[in-house]
């Protein structure tokens, strides 16, 4: 019984990394099409990009030995696509922002009644 219990927890911790190897590609993705549509800077698109392939690769290896944990801590998996969605979603915010407090502030111009 108890064999099965631990069968259980350990296949639940595989469908987890399974599903971070395709979050990771969703996510390489995305920081490629922006990368490509320059809607955020060039820069923080890289870095969506070298974090998305950092996280797919270290989830990949985990899940082929479970031994990569000891060399990279599975704690540290997540960090730098952590860091990059959260910057992402301060710059759309920030110039969303931006946006409407300039339509705000920005006085309406009325075109000339032409008389005929």
């Amino acid at each position: 019984m108890q064999a099965l219990a631990g069968l259980q927890l350990a296949s639940g911790w595989d469908a987890y990394y399974i599903g971070l190897t395709f979050y990771a590609l969703s996510t390489l993705l995305f920081s490629w099409l922006f990368f490509q549509s320059r809607y955020i800077p060039r820069i923080l698109a890289a870095w969506g990009l070298l974090a998305s392939l950092f996280e797919g690769v270290c989830a990949f290896a985990y899940l082929n030995d479970r031994g990569f944990g000891a060399v990279v801590s599975v704690n540290w998996y997540e960090i730098p696509t952590v860091f990059f969605e959260l910057a992402v979603c301060t710059w759309i915010l920030a110039t969303a922002l931006r946006a409407a407090w300039t339509r705000k502030t920005t006085p309406a111009t009325v075109p000339p009644i032409a008389v005929a």
